[in-house]
């Protein structure tokens, strides 16, 4: 899932499926995973400075819980690899 829609070509080439949306939105997440027929979901999106710390907790902590529900919810559900440094 991209934020923006500038995609990098290497990874199109490569046969990386890309969906648009936003891990804060649940409802963009359920239909971007529930459409999708990946077998692997990798969930890098995250903060690493933000004004508010609520904000990290929006999209560092419901944004694994968005991306995780979704998963679960499809009848096979995808390998998901979540990462951060």
């Amino acid at each position: 899932m991209l934020r923006t829609r500038t995609p990098s070509e290497e990874l199109r080439v490569s046969g990386a499926e890309f969906v648009f949306g936003d891990v804060t939105d649940a409802a963009s997440i359920q239909r971007a995973i529930g459409e999708s027929q990946a077998s692997v979901v990798f969930h890098l999106a995250g903060l690493v400075r933000a004004h508010r710390s609520v904000d990290f907790m929006i999209v560092n902590a419901r944004g694994v819980e968005n991306v995780a529900a979704a998963c679960a919810r499809r009848a096979v559900p995808p390998v998901l690899v979540v990462a951060s440094s």
